[in-house]
């Protein structure tokens, strides 16, 4: 039998917008990574660095675009991404490569491959696709038999709180601490302003207007999942 996810994927697909991503995890130097370097040693041509827009490039963050690609990197996290001008996500990869060959020493603990995609979908079609594939049935014919959850996302928005917009995000993964059990994050976000000055002030403000709110409500959540009877309870 033909699963959802099959046929959908035999059906014409509406225009996407994608882009990739690598991302490096360790201990690294960030200025080393300016554009400057990279020309030295042959990973960006001149032409192309005659058309670089740097943000920022000093002992703690590096961030500049090229014409097909984004660079950026701080004391613990290396990251390139595409751009619409990016003719192959090869690329990525290739300049990756080059980029660390020459810098062998750098201790790198996590790589990181991501695909990144905007869909565009007919009205209440988001519903249609969450609805349908929280199914682990709707998987079996493209990730073969048995297919497991490796993880799910739930959020809303809250009620402002003096005026900041508030979301509510609940991520469960299974644990790496306890076989079979699971991994709950409660996160609540609170947008503050940006303004020059008060952005450390009104943060200050809503962590403490908001902060045993936030605390009895993840309790309330936690508590809850524990006592679900889809969760189940270790011995």
């Amino acid at each position: 039998m033909t699963s959802e996810l099959e046929s959908a994927a035999a059906a014409p697909l509406a225009p996407i917008l994608r882009w990739a991503t690598i991302v490096l995890d360790g201990q690294l130097n960030p200025a080393i990574y300016h554009p400057s370097w990279l020309t030295a040693h042959e990973l960006l041509r001149a032409g192309e660095m005659d058309r670089v827009r740097i943000e920022q490039a000093d002992a703690d963050f590096t961030r500049f675009e090229a014409i097909w690609f984004t660079l950026e990197a701080s004391r613990k996290e290396f990251e390139l991404s595409s751009t619409a001008a990016t003719t192959t996500v090869h690329q990525l990869r290739d300049l990756t490569l080059g980029i660390f060959k020459l810098l062998s020493h750098t201790p790198i603990s996590a790589v990181t491959m991501r695909q990144i995609a905007q869909c565009p979908l007919d009205v209440g079609g988001w519903e249609s696709l969450a609805n349908s594939f929280s199914s682990l049935d709707a998987w079996s014919g493209l990730l073969g038999d048995r297919p497991r959850l490796g993880g799910l996302s739930v959020c809303r928005d809250l009620p402002d709180l003096g005026g900041s917009p508030r979301t509510l995000e609940v991520t469960l993964e299974p644990s790496a601490l306890f076989d079979g059990g699971a991994y709950i994050i409660v996160s609540e976000r609170i947008y503050v302003g940006e303004a020059p000055g008060q952005g450390a002030n009104e943060a200050m403000d809503a962590l403490s207007s908001g902060w045993l709110e936030a605390m009895r409500r993840a309790s309330e959540i936690v508590d809850g999942l524990q006592r679900h009877p889809a969760m189940g309870r270790g011995r």
